[in-house]
């Protein structure tokens, strides 16, 4: 009895060994499924961050790049307000001057059609109460209707700037009291055409080619140069008309006989040289250096 229920213990033993030796293998197969499965879903997690830190970099550039073209643009439409306000074709300045106590004044608008697309201007003025004279202009850029509290501010730039004054020869340019009277004199109409105390060089842009032709020269004297009146007619003809071949040819012409004033003297001939915008050296033939003087192998006149 004994000895049969022995028998059967082991064999009951040895029926769980088997099975456990049957089952063994699968559950290591099961386990390196699930050990791949970790390493393809860890891979994959990687490949996503990776691949979103490269595409938010790319962004950020993208948007670096956008914004640096847009604050170029910007800073390009703060230069062209400022020029308009320099040439007075934006009068704030002279709004804030004449306002009580300069108080400030703004004003505001789209761009010209040659600025850049899309953007407008506020721009806003006052007399500087710690500098007499000067007045503090601030010119704000924006990214549609300046009107709009929803339109983004592009940039915001302050300056100084001084309301445009008249141009007085004599305090300006150290002409003296009786060269003014007689520059006046000389001119037709006197001092009602150009006042020599308060010259407007736009007004003096906007008078007639024959006006010019009567002023200029008596300017020109007045300052020392040698252009008489024909050779003024010449050279606003030629200004005119946009010939700059022509404007060359009157260049080398008159500054082959003193030079336009400010301009490249005339190139002098064999052995000479041209004087430098109506300097004491003459250009032009044999008269730049000394006669019968050879430079560089080359025969004098």
């Amino acid at each position: 009895m004994g000895y049969a229920m022995a028998e059967r213990s082991k064999s009951i033993a040895s029926g769980r060994d088997a099975s456990w030796e049957l089952c063994a293998p699968v559950g290591r197969v099961r386990a390196r499924r699930g050990a791949a499965l970790l390493e393809v879903v860890l891979s994959v997690s990687i490949l996503v961050i990776a691949m979103g830190i490269i595409g938010f970099a790319f962004r950020n550039g993208q948007l670096d790049i956008d914004r640096a073209e847009l604050r170029t643009r910007a800073m390009m439409a703060t230069e062209q307000v400022l020029t308009n306000i320099d040439l007075a074709t934006l009068p704030i300045i002279q709004q804030a001057e004449t306002s009580s106590g300069g108080q400030l004044t703004d004003l505001s608008g789209a761009m010209d059609l040659d600025a850049p697309p899309g953007m407008s201007y506020r721009v806003t003025a006052g007399m500087d109460p710690m500098i007499p004279g000067a007045a503090r202009v601030q010119v704000d850029i924006f990214n549609g209707d300046p009107t709009d509290e929803n339109s983004p501010l592009i940039l915001s730039t302050m300056v100084l700037r001084a309301p445009p004054r008249p141009i007085n020869l004599g305090r300006d340019f150290g002409l003296s009291d009786e060269q003014l009277q007689q520059l006046t004199d000389a001119i037709p109409g006197g001092a009602a055409v150009l006042d020599p105390t308060a010259v407007d060089p736009k007004e003096l842009a906007s008078l007639d080619l024959d006006m010019l032709a009567q002023i200029l020269p008596m300017l020109m004297q007045a300052f020392g140069g040698q252009l008489g009146e024909a050779q003024m007619q010449q050279i606003m003809e030629a200004i005119q008309s946009g010939d700059q071949n022509q404007i060359e040819q009157l260049q080398q012409q008159l500054g082959g006989a003193g030079g336009i004033p400010g301009g490249q003297g005339a190139q002098g001939g064999q052995g000479g040289r041209g004087g430098q915008g109506g300097a004491g050296q003459p250009g032009g033939g044999n008269n730049g250096m000394m006669p019968g003087t050879p430079r560089r192998g080359q025969r004098g006149g």
